[in-house]
């Protein structure tokens, strides 16, 4: 009988054997098919930060060429005042040196007149 024991724990033990066997397979199975599923999340994330880093760069050129076209629009401005400024300080130049003139004519009158009398 003796026998017959150990010949039934060998047979059990076989069975357990098998039985973790197949879940050591299963187990492998999932990992396989979940390492799939990782590496399609991780893809996809890649794939995303790609995109981003596309998104970025574009926003960025377009905020330096917005900055460059403020930037000329501010110079061309400033050229504009500049130039009116100068066309102002000319006038007011010209309207002194005529106020100037009118001052000299007025003195040569005056002194004229002061000589008659």
């Amino acid at each position: 009988m003796r026998v017959n024991q150990i010949e039934e724990q060998l047979s059990n033990t076989l069975k357990a054997i098998d039985k973790l066997t197949a879940d050591i397979d299963a187990l492998k199975d999932y990992a396989v098919e979940n390492k799939k599923v990782v590496n399609g999340i991780f893809k996809k994330l890649d794939d995303r930060g790609e995109r981003m880093d596309k998104v970025l760069l574009r926003m960025e050129k377009e905020e330096k060429n917005r900055k460059s076209e403020l930037e000329n629009e501010r110079k061309q401005r400033q050229a504009e005042l500049d130039a009116q400024n100068e066309r102002f300080m000319n006038a007011l130049n010209e309207d002194r040196k005529l106020r100037m003139e009118e001052l000299a004519i007025m003195n040569r009158r005056l002194e004229f007149l002061e000589s008659k009398a």
